[in-house]
């Protein structure tokens, strides 16, 4: 990779006291977010994250991450890259396992053993996800087609984004334990075929929750995405207040950044919410 290298790097201090990351809570309402950033619903948004989340930790988080994970992201999209269909078996097998290898998903948690069959739950996904092959091939081009390269984002790309997850987290369901959705995989996947899709799981959730608030204008929850997965869509309404705020602070966001940034306050935080990847 170019510009890095192998030397040793600082982690990410765990902060306590007044140096801590604070959470402000408060009532949540329905609809994307930044609808009514002009009025108070907007205002109230753009206080509670400055005040749960530092800025000042938001160029801190990009050097974590390119000292410590880029190569393992950069080396997943290029796997990808290589092999962006679902008609092989194992080359879906390959990407299934590596994502949930890598960000913690958890598929052995949501994907039961039945009877004699003892595959992994990779392969069990994977063999999912390739009897629905031209499906997912279609949701992952109408994903990359909505969010580009993760480099902008708005309320239409991600009512897009929400329904396109939806529909693949729905076909995962026919190998879940019970038939419960895998939203936080299921973000995970896309994603790294269509970087403009935000990743979601427990750390993020955790501090998109006290962080961005959603706004109460009722008139919102006609215009649901249908089909929508309710905890992603509750998710991408909330990280579009944040790609907001972080324009209004000049910040140049992108969905990587942004994810990154959701990440780093949460190790900051000294959180014991549940580990990465379990909200499934």
């Amino acid at each position: 990779l170019a510009g890095s290298d192998c030397r040793a790097r600082r982690a990410p201090p765990r902060r306590h006291g007044r140096h801590a990351m604070r959470s402000a809570h408060g009532a949540s309402g329905v609809g994307w977010a930044l609808a009514d950033s002009a009025g108070v619903g907007g205002e109230v948004a753009r206080r509670r994250i400055d005040a749960s989340m530092d800025w000042a930790y938001y160029e801190e988080s990009w050097t974590y991450y390119q000292n410590y994970w880029v190569a393992m992201d950069q080396a997943l999209y290029e796997v990808v890259q290589r092999h962006p269909t679902h008609a092989c078996e194992r080359l879906v097998v390959m990407k299934v396992a590596l994502v949930d290898a890598a960000y913690s998903a958890g598929l052995a948690r949501h994907v039961p053993r039945n009877g004699g069959d003892d595959d992994p739950a990779a392969v069990k996904v994977a063999r999912r996800i390739v009897e629905n092959g031209d499906i997912v091939d279609r949701i992952v081009r109408s994903a990359r087609d909505a969010g580009g390269t993760g480099d902008s984002t708005s309320e239409l790309q991600l009512r897009k984004i929400v329904e396109l997850h939806a529909e693949f987290d729905a076909i995962l369901c026919g190998v879940t334990r019970e038939g419960h959705g895998v939203p936080s995989f299921a973000s995970k996947y896309l994603h790294f075929h269509a970087p403009g899709v935000p990743i979601y799981d427990s750390q993020a959730r955790s501090i998109l929750q006290a962080a961005a608030t959603r706004t109460a204008r009722d008139s919102w929850e006609l215009d649901t995405p249908k089909p929508a997965q309710p905890d992603y869509y509750d998710f991408c309404d909330r990280f579009l207040t944040l790609w907001n705020r972080a324009i209004e602070q000049h910040r140049n966001p992108t969905v990587k950044r942004l994810d990154q940034f959701l990440r780093y306050c949460f190790a900051l935080s000294g959180s014991s919410t549940t580990p990465d990847g379990a909200v499934g």
